[in-house]
């Protein structure tokens, strides 16, 4: 998020590991396709959202990997890109409508109608996270709680169990070995603690909540839950 410079030499890096382990030479690559966190504007290729990634404002992600290769390369957005491969390799075979709803540090969603992704008129569909799903109508924050992925996101989740946890000692989440993540917090509730399941609970409250909505709007078949939050069964 902060590293521009290190993160595409990370990504050079997996490049090559990736070719590594498929026995595969670079000549043999027709091209590249990255997946980022963030809206992806179709009709400006490489330039991700200054709103989420500001510290990449400046840099164009798909001339710096094509310089770094020599081969076309392609970028979209991460739940984009998760839809896509639910209806290559997943519950989306056979080219039917689907929504693919990722669920990190905020709320994605990749939408597959009539067998390709649904991008809308500059790439922003599926903004599920700036869903209202409470009434915040008196909020001046310019990240108003009552929007989904201020319910739902890795950072509300987290910071929710840490406020609750001195209400409950014996949750395995206050030991001192324990390490405070959406995955932690997913785990601990599908094996029965209270505090994680009672969090996970609420935040599959509000989830439920965006995709009933989201079901109304666009009817898909099929809805994929992708992200750490899906561990919690």
């Amino acid at each position: 998020r902060e590293d521009p410079a290190g993160t595409l030499a990370h990504i050079k890096e997996l490049v090559h590991a990736a070719l590594d382990k498929a026995g595969t030479a670079l000549e043999d690559v027709v091209g590249i396709g990255v997946s980022v966190p963030s809206p992806v504007d179709v009709k400006q290729t490489g330039q991700l959202s200054p709103e989420v990634l500001p510290a990449w404002k400046d840099v164009n992600i798909v001339r710096a990997v094509e310089e770094t290769f020599g081969l076309p390369t392609f970028v979209d957005n991460d739940a984009n890109l998760g839809a896509l491969a639910e209806l290559w390799w997943g519950a989306g075979q056979g080219g039917d409508d689907l929504a693919f709803v990722k669920i990190g540090t905020g709320v994605g969603c990749g939408l597959i109608v009539n067998g390709d992704v649904y991008r809308g008129v500059a790439g922003f569909a599926g903004e599920l996270g700036h869903m209202s799903i409470v009434d915040a109508s008196g909020s001046r924050e310019v990240d108003p709680r009552g929007r989904l992925t201020a319910l739902v996101g890795a950072e509300q989740i987290v910071s929710e169990a840490r406020r609750r946890l001195p209400e409950y000692p014996d949750s395995t989440l206050a030991s001192d070995e324990a390490i405070l993540s959406v995955r932690s917090i997913g785990q601990a509730a599908a094996e029965g603690d209270e505090l994680a399941t009672q969090i996970m609970t609420e935040a599959g409250h509000y989830l439920g909540v965006a995709i009933a909505n989201l079901l109304n709007i666009l009817n898909p078949k099929t809805v994929v839950l992708g992200g750490a939050i899906a561990s919690a069964g």
